[in-house]
């Protein structure tokens, strides 16, 4: 029986948990420089104590359907190894919760008659959460994001409200 300390977040009505031995800081209504396209999962960046962060949209990483629209309120930092060192990236959420102990043998696969609108391509399975579900989201599949490093760009004003 192995635990796993994930930090739980929301993302439009539903709830996720990602493995929190990643997860760096949690920030609030942070500035960010603006992508131009909102359907895509690279939002921008943030700027955090003077290193320049990539920022994902969790809504568009995590669901199949794009709404197009960033109203999201928190951020995630999130370390991941890299060739050199440590690479930093963030992700947009609409909250984040509580940090949950999960023993890995509760976490089944999604089941394909679940109607759902969650990119599976990022989840693991699903717990059952405060009479409901909690979907685990697989770390490196939902923090990959092929040459973003390169799509960082002049910083414009933008609030994350």
């Amino acid at each position: 029986m192995e635990k796993i300390s994930c930090l739980t977040f929301s993302v439009g009505k539903e709830y996720f948990a990602i493995n929190i031995k990643n997860v760096r800081e949690v920030l609030f209504h942070q500035y960010y420089s603006s992508n131009c396209d909102p359907s895509q999962p690279y939002a921008g960046n943030i700027s955090l104590r003077g290193k320049v962060v990539p920022l994902i949209d969790a809504h568009c990483k995590l669901f199949l359907n794009k709404s197009g629209k960033r109203h999201n309120h928190t951020v995630i930092v999130f370390e991941t190894p890299g060739k050199s060192g440590h690479n930093m990236l963030a992700a947009s959420v609409f909250s984040v919760d509580e940090v949950l102990e999960l023993d890995t043998k509760d976490i089944m696969p999604i089941p394909f008659s679940y109607d759902t609108h969650i990119n599976p391509m990022c989840v693991d399975g699903v717990v059952k959460y405060h009479n409901s579900h909690l979907f685990v989201v697989n770390p490196e599949k939902f923090l990959a994001m092929p040459n973003v490093l390169k799509q960082v760009s002049q910083p414009t004003k933008s609030y994350i409200a």
